[in-house]
């Protein structure tokens, strides 16, 4: 019970990160999303689901039309528009940072890595960059992202929809009837 519950919680959790993190994008205006950064996060993309498909022994499109049922064209057109839509978010989230003076220096950036390098079990930070090789360009976006998401959940007011039953639809279509009868 306690593990479905932790299970529970934690996509509650997810759930509630997705939310904020959209609401925010959403209601961002944007002069412009900057190419490279887009193409950083798409290669990243690329990469990852790579990863997975040689895990099965497939290559990257075998792996896709199986999983997916979308041809690669298909889905690099997805993995496009995802990476824009993480670059966006990452833009507003840089934007808030700054405005609530929560920006994360290099300090801030040799400390993580200093701690993930232990948790992770590697000597030190500097074998710990080696591994992380073209990530660790991206490392001080992943370390804002992850505060600055931590600090609108927090902050956010979150209601949870009630779930529509039968019995609620059943007792509306009722009124509404009742209405209509009483006015004709």
């Amino acid at each position: 019970y306690d593990n479905l519950m932790s299970i529970a919680e934690a996509q509650r959790d997810t759930e509630v990160e997705t939310a904020v993190l959209q609401a925010v994008s959403e209601n961002a205006a944007f002069k412009a999303v900057p190419e490279a950064m887009v193409e950083r996060y798409y290669d990243r993309l690329v990469s990852n689901l790579t990863y997975q498909a040689s895990m099965y022994g497939l290559d990257l499109e075998t792996f896709l039309l199986y999983g997916t049922g979308l041809t690669q064209e298909e889905y690099e057109a997805e993995m496009q528009a995802s990476a824009e839509e993480a670059v966006k978010q990452i833009l507003v989230l840089q934007a808030i940072a700054e405005k609530e003076g929560m920006t994360v220096t290099e300090e801030d950036i040799e400390a993580d890595l200093e701690e993930n390098a232990a948790n992770y079990g590697y000597e030190s930070a500097e074998e710990y960059k080696e591994a992380l090789g073209s990530e660790l360009q991206g490392y001080g976006e992943y370390l804002m992202t992850e505060r600055m998401t931590a600090y609108l959940v927090e902050n956010a007011v979150v209601t949870d929809a009630e779930p529509e039953t039968e019995e609620t639809e059943t007792a509306e279509t009722e009124a509404a009837e009742t209405e209509t009868a009483g006015t004709e």
